[in-house]
């Protein structure tokens, strides 16, 4: 998370004459325009104590400078600080000596915006008397808007040597230190601030800031909790209690909700805030109706669709979500003016059976939906090419009926598998009614085998999917937020644990390899995906491949650039390089949906040596397909990603390291 996300800047007050700040609003100053008025409030009072405590006795000379120091004063309280500066300047002419002077003609140069003489300015007054707290604060202040963080810091620490019990010192530290990312000692400075001058929102604010860089999420919890307690419209307060509640414990999950929620209340368009919401929450139908809202709003359509589809698979008897998705498909006007009438006259019929049902709320109705309708919202189908390795089979299929929630249809490939897989394929499709099963009787190779499925398929989005994969909680549903996050997307694949430059924690071994991560012991396979969810920043970052164990593909680049080269690559290994390259020279990006998390089992349909055989194979045809291309660049471009890395980052300080296998 960068550094201007994780702190409120505020603009660096450049005065420090408080008779005039002490007429605005103390709740809507900054904490450095607080400090100045708290430092010159009692001014009378202050002037007393200055003399005796920093200035000492008062000379012949000073008496003297006093009618220009005193007429000075008394400009800079009506704000007239050129004639204050001249009645300053006067002063010191006749008594050159006076620290008081310098102190006070250094703040009305700062309030006139003249910073650099009034350092200058300051540093005369600490020559002459170097126990000015007030002076060395006011300096911090100075170099913490000129963005000189390390002499900030220094002038801070002095002034609270001085005067330890000054609040704002404290206080401005730790803005300072959270810029310079010294979390810990940040969490110090705001600790100090807060026992010193517990009422004020920012200290509290900044202090969970920085607790939650440190992962100390229950401190951090607290933190925001009193910080809303003083001022509850804090930027994005909600959504951060929400986001250190989540992280904090699973039994905390409830609450997190209940914040969210007020985050999505004072702003409904924020998609972020549903998508944080949904992990927490996933059969809220409300969410995924607000969602579909807010996407509608920023002109994503199709992702709204998917999301209202969504919402009605939960609650298909509401009708607002039912209306929202109708105005949506009515956008669609490409040959679809049919669907469009069938889609209203589904809407008329079913508010009539809502009316129906509200008279008579004894009588229990179901509610239809055209197929018209659903014809109109993007379809999945998922593609199983399917060669033996029955144990992997099972688990594979199950995971896809237990995770995915989005409707979808499975074309199941059957690459001449041995009698147990091939009987196990038969019983699974009689019992699972969106299954379509094709058989070759002897193997004909994966890319023949997908292309089948390819041809068979009718949907929008088309999943290549490894039999040897186990899909997780809601793959489906981020494989398509990622799709659809930009129009020019073409291809999405996941993260996983074993699939070359998409693999986390890891990517290589100790000896170079490819990594096969293991899931962290203590972790199932679930909650590890939702760790990746949570950390994750949905950067969706664009990539030169994507690797073929799940290999999520747009109907619009099938159009466009055909199917998989069965000639040039017909086993595999290579052939999802070779369309991905020609995807991307058709215009097409490809993403990783760097949130979605799907298990490689790393494939036993061939041995160790086949494989290595087709490897090598692949990269032969690849390369003598196209000459053209840079592959080391290419791999060098998305092996030093940065998302991808801090996403790495951010699971190493999660789990357990693991030692290389």
């Amino acid at each position: 998370m960068s550094n201007q996300s994780k702190i409120i800047a505020f603009p660096v007050n450049h005065h420090s004459d408080f008779s005039v700040l002490s007429q605005q609003n103390h709740e809507l100053l900054p904490p450095q325009s607080v400090t100045l008025k708290k430092v010159d409030s009692d001014s009378g009072e202050q002037d007393r104590k200055r003399y005796q405590y920093s200035y000492g006795s008062v000379g012949a000379n000073f008496n003297a400078a006093k009618p220009h120091y005193s007429l000075g004063k008394a400009l800079a309280k009506k704000g007239e600080w050129e004639k204050a500066i001249s009645s300053y300047r006067k002063a010191l002419e006749i008594d050159s000596e006076a620290a008081e002077i310098y102190q006070s003609l250094g703040d009305a140069l700062v309030k006139n915006g003249e910073l650099d003489e009034a350092v200058i300015v300051y540093h005369k007054a600490i020559e002459l008397q170097p126990n000015l707290w007030e002076v060395q604060h006011n300096l911090g202040d100075i170099w913490q808007g000129q963005g000189r963080l390390d002499e900030a810091v220094v002038a801070y620490r002095l002034a609270i040597e001085l005067n330890p019990d000054f609040c704002w010192s404290h206080n401005n530290l730790g803005d300072v230190l959270i810029k310079q990312e010294k979390w810990e000692e940040a969490v110090d400075g705001y600790r100090s601030a807060t026992k010193l001058n517990p009422d004020f929102h920012w200290s509290y604010y900044n202090l969970g800031e920085a607790l939650v860089e440190l992962e100390r999420w229950e401190e951090a919890v607290v933190a925001y909790r009193c910080a809303i307690q003083l001022k509850s419209d804090l930027p994005c307060v909600y959504e951060k209690l929400g986001d250190a509640l989540r992280n904090y414990s699973p039994l905390s999950a409830k609450e997190a909700i209940s914040y969210y929620s007020q985050a999505i209340q004072d702003n409904p368009n924020n998609i972020k805030l549903y998508h944080k919401a949904l992990e927490v929450n996933p059969k809220d139908p409300k969410l995924y109706l607000g969602l579909g809202n807010a996407l509608i709003k920023q002109g994503q359509r199709d992702g709204a669709i998917v999301f209202y589809q969504m919402g009605l698979q939960l609650k298909p008897d509401d009708a607002e979500i039912f209306l929202q998705l109708w105005k949506a498909m009515l956008q669609i006007n490409d040959g679809f003016e049919d669907g469009g009438v069938q889609s209203q006259a589904d809407l008329i019929d079913f508010c009539g059976e809502q009316k129906v049902h509200n008279k008579s709320s004894q009588i229990p109705l179901s509610f239809k939906f055209s197929p018209v309708s659903k014809s109109t919202v993007d379809r999945v189908d998922i593609i199983l090419c399917v060669h033996n390795a029955f144990e992997d089979v099972k688990e594979c299929l199950t995971s896809i009926r237990r995770h995915t929630k989005v409707e979808y249809r499975l074309l199941i490939v059957d690459d001449g598998s041995q009698p147990e897989t091939r009987d196990f394929l038969k019983s699974w499709v009689q019992e699972d009614s969106v299954a379509t099963l094709f058989r070759n009787e002897t193997a004909r190779g994966y890319t023949k085998a997908a292309n089948i499925g390819l041809r068979a398929s009718k949907g929008d989005y088309m999943i290549l999917l490894n039999s040897d994969t186990i899909v997780t909680p809601g793959w489906l549903e981020k494989l398509i937020e990622c799709a659809t996050s930009r129009k020019d997307i073409g291809i999405v694949g996941p993260l996983s644990n074993c699939a070359s430059w998409q693999s986390i924690p890891e990517i290589f071994d100790k000896n170079g390899g490819w990594m096969i991560n293991n899931i962290p012991e203590g972790y199932s396979l679930e909650m590890f995906s939702n760790i990746v969810a949570n950390v994750s920043e949905k950067a969706f970052p664009c990539v030169s491949f994507v690797n073929g164990f799940c290999y999520m593909i747009k109907r619009a680049v099938i159009d466009a650039i055909g199917r998989l080269d069965e000639e040039s690559f017909p086993y595999g290994y290579g052939e999802e390089n070779d369309f991905s390259i020609r995807a991307r020279k058709a215009g097409f990006k490809l993403a990783i949906a760097d949130h979605a998390y799907v298990y490689h089992s790393k494939s036993k349909s061939f041995g160790h040596e086949r494989r290595q055989e087709l490897s090598k194979q692949g990269s032969a045809a690849f390369k003598s397909k196209h000459p053209d291309i840079n592959v080391k660049a290419l791999t060098e471009e998305i092996k030093n990603n940065q998302a991808l890395d801090r996403l790495r980052l951010k699971l190493r300080e999660h789990i357990v390291p693991q030692r290389n296998q």
